[in-house]
């Protein structure tokens, strides 16, 4: 299994965001020249491209940077559980149990929508293999304390939003404690909020993300062109949530060397 690369990630979110920001502001600039806009495609009238449409394409990037956001942490755990697999044996014994116990609920977890496995009156041969797979993983790590056979795509699974409060259950899965305060500790993102301390970070760092997620839920359930978000208030959040992915795979990186 390889060990952890905590920079490909970030790498990979961080150019996500940069389109995101092309995608705005070309639509944005689009409509104030819509008039001289053309296109051979047929049904496709660009010189309708106006406030409604920014606010549209505004929405949507606010969707996108949130599955971006989501992705990002979802490998950071991946790659968390690859350098598990290496450190593993070296861990305190309470980590050690306490990693094992979460890996075990979220396995089970990952199970929680697979309803039946038959396609078309059918045994899935992929969704049976898949099955193998985790409950071979289960049977060497949490029973027989194997963390070879682990599965580290299980860590980075969960069914909800990813809120502060989901992003710090995830890494708890890796025995990682006060991780908000610890991203609170990250100089740029105090700059970021204009604060100078460890606590008043923190607390505005969950406050802005609880309220990101928010807009999101909202969009995703009233989608509409009639209003929007401005594109300097996308750009606040991308910024929020490239700062906080920078401290996090810091936070990760700091803890992963202490595995060693």
């Amino acid at each position: 299994m390889p060990a952890a690369d905590l920079d490909f990630a970030l790498v990979e979110f961080k150019e996500r965001t940069k389109q995101i920001r092309h995608i705005m502001a070309l639509v944005e600039s689009a409509g104030h020249s819509s008039a001289t806009l053309t296109t051979p495609r047929v049904g496709i009238n660009l010189s309708e491209v106006a406030a409604s449409t920014s606010n549209t394409a505004n929405s949507m990037s606010l969707i996108f940077l949130a599955s971006a956001f989501e992705e990002f942490v979802r490998e950071q755990a991946i790659q968390c559980g690859n350098q598990l697999a290496e450190n593993y044996a070296e861990m305190p014994t309470k980590s050690k149990n306490t990693i094992r116990d979460s890996y075990w609920s979220v396995s089970r977890d990952r199970f929680k929508f697979t309803r039946s496995i038959l396609l078309k009156n059918t045994p899935d041969p992929l969704l049976l293999a898949r099955v193998k797979l985790a409950l071979s993983a289960m049977q060497g790590f949490v029973i027989d304390d194997d963390a070879s056979k682990l599965d580290s795509q299980a860590f980075g699974h969960h069914s909800n939003n990813f809120r502060p409060a989901i992003v710090v259950e995830i890494f708890g899965r890796f025995a990682i404690r006060g991780l908000m305060d610890q991203l609170g500790e990250n100089t740029r993102l105090k700059n970021y909020f204009g604060v100078s301390t460890k606590k008043e970070c923190s607390e505005k760092l969950i406050a802005k993300w609880n309220e990101f997620y928010d807009r999101r839920n909202e969009t995703v359930h009233s989608l509409s062109g009639k209003t929007g978000f401005a594109v300097d208030a996308i750009i606040s959040y991308i910024e929020l949530f490239e700062l906080t992915a920078e401290a996090l795979r810091a936070v990760l990186a700091k803890t992963l060397k202490s595995w060693s």
